[in-house]
């Protein structure tokens, strides 16, 4: 898998930045969605995938180590999925390089899946 060091982390890994009344109430309002999303999971109705993931961003932003991991997970991601995340990012890209570099990008990445999956095959 090729991996993109330009491409910043997701979630600042610094929390300390914030004070500690931010991280407190970061912290309980995280468990409570996250909380929210195991109900929303178990009802057939609802989804609790957003509520996963807004709970664990937000878990991120209070937590140094929760932060480290989810930027662990993250940077395991295909490119197109690491800039899908980042529009902003993404259109800089697009602008200033021009749609060369992201579709090189992006070709690259098939190519090493498609290597990936030759190799399994043998």
């Amino acid at each position: 898998m090729i991996t993109n060091p330009a491409i910043p982390d997701l979630l600042q890994a610094d929390p300390q930045k914030r004070g500690r009344t931010v991280r407190i109430l970061l912290t309980l309002l995280a468990v409570v969605v996250l909380g929210l999303g195991v109900v929303a999971w178990i009802l057939p109705f609802l989804s609790g995938i957003p509520l996963f993931i807004l709970g664990l961003t937000m878990l991120g932003m209070a937590s140094r180590r929760v932060a480290i991991a989810v930027n662990a997970a993250e940077s395991r991601l295909p490119t197109k999925w690491r800039l899908w995340l980042r529009p902003t990012l993404r259109s800089k890209l697009e602008s200033s390089a021009g749609e060369d570099l992201v579709k090189r990008l992006f070709e690259s990445q098939k190519e090493g899946a498609n290597d990936a999956i030759t190799d399994n095959r043998r």
